[in-house]
């Protein structure tokens, strides 16, 4: 099994645990007998299903441009049934949401995420790694306000970099900063990407470091 269809089944996993954490009952690949109309030869990820509410979902590890046009048939079938909605879930695209999110809530609602992060952890440390990284992002923005920098228009490498300079951050870290936030690219764009346990977890403690702090 190559890496990108390794990749792809651990985030189908991820995605089935979280629906099935909220009530779903989630079949995998379900076969044309499992959906009560035809979609031709589209065969999903995951269909959920929750009383009236029923889900065929496509996922993706990584950030397709129009990728909406490749499925426009299959919407189109859907959408002629009530109660079936069709989604793509793209793990690229949720994170970089989730990073522009997390500039705004407090250390609080930042654990709340972390929680869910370690879930993503259990299950795929390559997966976790853009997630562990918003992490991180978030809690250094944080230091940026304490020391009046304003982190809006910064890159996440500007931002590292200023903290530096101010001495919010160590060189040991400051190097290590920039060697996961490579990490992290490889991570959310490279097919064939592959990586060390050891960086994943070194991620993780360095998030409960600051945790402490």
């Amino acid at each position: 099994m190559n890496i990108a269809l390794r990749e792809h089944e651990k985030a189908a996993r991820i995605v089935a645990k979280e629906l099935e954490d909220d009530g779903y009952t989630v079949i995998f690949e379900p076969s044309p007998e499992q959906i009560p109309f035809s979609l031709d030869t589209y065969i999903p990820d995951l269909l959920a299903t929750k009383n009236n509410d029923n889900l065929i979902i496509e996922i993706k590890t990584r950030d397709i441009p129009n990728i909406m046009n490749r499925y426009r048939k299959v919407i189109e079938i859907i959408q002629t049934h009530p109660d079936w909605k069709f989604l793509i879930k793209t793990f690229a695209e949720t994170t970089e949401k989730t990073k522009t999110s997390l500039a705004q809530v407090s250390i609080e609602d930042i654990h709340k995420y972390l929680e869910k992060v370690k879930k993503i952890y259990s299950v795929s440390p390559e997966l976790a790694i853009p997630y562990l990284w918003n992490t991180i992002i978030a809690f250094l923005r944080h230091k940026a306000v304490d020391v009046q920098v304003e982190y809006s228009e910064l890159t996440d490498r500007s931002l590292i970099n200023q903290l530096y300079t101010l001495g919010k951050i160590s060189a040991e870290q400051h190097a290590t900063l920039l060697k996961w936030n490579v990490l992290r690219n490889h991570a959310a764009h490279d097919l064939e990407f592959s990586v060390k346990p050891e960086d994943v977890s070194a991620m993780l403690a360095f998030i409960n470091k600051l945790l402490q702090d």
